[in-house]
């Protein structure tokens, strides 16, 4: 009878093992999709400083068209794209902020 109730300890052993395991693959999977909707908003961020960062060259090229053939020179399309990196910059630096610490 000592080798059943070896058994039932080793059973029980294991099954608590198995807890274990499967609180861990919890907790990975939760970060993990928290990982996840982080990539995506950088990704959504970059795209947003990619525009921001075509409309200044576009700006720029628009101000220097108009500073080669004489005409006054109107910034507010390369002021309003520089804003608009700002903004993106921001949503960057907050997303970045609220990535959890990394846990051994």
């Amino acid at each position: 009878m000592t080798w059943l109730w070896q058994i039932g300890s080793q059973l029980r052993s294991v099954q608590a093992s198995l807890n274990r395991i499967e609180q861990n693959t919890r907790t990975i999977m939760a970060d993990q999709d928290t990982l996840n909707a982080i990539a995506t908003q950088i990704e959504t961020d970059i795209t947003g400083e990619n525009a921001a960062l075509a409309q200044i060259q576009a700006g720029i090229a628009a101000l220097e068209a108009a500073a080669s053939s004489g005409q006054p020179l109107d910034f507010t399309a390369v002021n309003q794209a520089v804003a608009d990196l700002g903004t993106t910059l921001g949503s960057i630096q907050q997303v970045a902020s609220s990535v959890p610490p990394a846990t051994p």
